[in-house]
């Protein structure tokens, strides 16, 4: 035998005799701790709880007094859960975040001389109270306008129809109405809450409320056709009424997601898995999947209302799965993050 052959076999054999530590690549970085105590080895269960976001205007209102009040009282009682919120109810408190108002507020924001015929027509539709006919048109829609704020604000049996309302007047309520949503958005912000946005249709294109199947099929780079301004999303994200063929290539792209969780409707599956430490959730199946050995984690989707959520019984906040401690890597335990490592996706039996 050749003596270059010889020496090469010598090497080999020394250095797997020096490797006593070796285990099978399955056996890595399938083991893992969460800093909650909540999560334990077994079943768990995450729940999500849904709340109905109203479709008028002035319900929605009344909606926002009664979440804060009732994020007030879960404050008081140091509570914590997932909250299942609409892509409407989640772009408005962006909305709230930035200091800008609602789209059904654009037409009482603008200046009264700006408003086009349609604007106006669009008032005259909506804002059905006297105004005075001194200074014309335009002071007419501008006390509308007031109107409008003054109801905002539940002032409304202050309005005198005949009174020379000014751009200032308005807005000064507009400041009031600005001013109470901070407050609302404080609230939130000190509420330990994992917003969960649902989207009940990703092939759209939110942003202008079309249909993305054009985009779907020019964008080599986006095989499944969810819009990109959902993949942009930080929260976590629940995507409904997914084609099931879809899920396998939205899984394949799952690093195009900002989210750190994803959790898909699907027929077929149910429990979860991890890559790079990011989570895909399943929904709706009977096939149980899984990821870190041990952990069954499924998530669980109850409609309630803003006055029961002070009662619900606190369980596993959603963003605590990511809060990872541990990984057994060939029998020695490293304190590293678990996206940092290279982990195997297993099934629960």
């Amino acid at each position: 035998m050749d003596m270059k052959k010889i020496l090469l076999i010598v090497a080999i054999t020394a250095s797997l005799m020096g490797c006593k530590s070796f285990i099978p690549r399955q056996d890595l970085y399938e083991k893992v701790e969460f800093k909650d105590e909540k999560i334990v080895e077994g079943r768990n269960n995450i729940d999500l709880y849904e709340v109905e976001f109203p479709e008028n205007y002035y319900e929605r209102i009344e909606f926002f007094k009664a979440f804060e009040l009732a994020g007030k009282k879960m404050l008081l009682e140091n509570k914590s859960l997932n909250l299942l919120v609409s892509q409407e109810l989640y772009a408005s408190l962006e909305k709230f975040k930035r200091g800008e108002f609602l789209d059904d507020e654009e037409l009482y924001i603008k200046t009264a001389s700006d408003l086009d015929t349609f604007q106006r027509a669009e008032i005259d539709s909506s804002i059905d109270v006297a105004v005075t006919e001194r200074g014309g048109s335009i002071q007419s829609y501008l006390n509308k306008q007031v109107y409008f704020w003054l109801t905002v604000t539940n002032k409304e049996g202050e309005f005198d129809g005949n009174k020379i309302y000014t751009e200032l007047d308005k807005q000064r309520l507009m400041e009031e109405v600005r001013n109470e949503r901070k407050e609302f958005f404080q609230v939130l912000n000190a509420m330990r809450l994992s917003l969960v946005v649902k989207i009940d249709d990703p092939y759209a294109d939110h942003s202008k409320g079309e249909r993305y199947w054009a985009s779907k099929e020019i964008d080599l780079f986006n095989p499944t056709g969810i819009s990109r301004e959902l993949q942009s999303i930080e929260e976590p994200l629940y995507l409904e009424n997914l084609d099931e063929k879809d899920i396998r290539e939205l899984v394949a792209v799952r690093g195009d997601f900002a989210t750190p969780i994803l959790i898909l409707e699907s027929s077929r599956l149910k429990g979860y898995t991890v890559s790079d430490g990011e989570y895909v959730f399943y929904h709706g199946g009977d096939t149980l999947r899984g990821y870190y050995k041990g952990y069954d984690m499924r998530i669980r989707i109850t409609e309630t209302t803003l006055e029961n959520l002070v009662i619900i019984e606190e369980g596993i906040l959603l963003e605590d799965v990511l809060e990872r401690t541990q990984v057994k890597a060939r029998g020695i335990e490293e304190k590293k993050e678990v996206k940092k490592q290279r982990s195997l996706d297993w099934g629960i039996q």
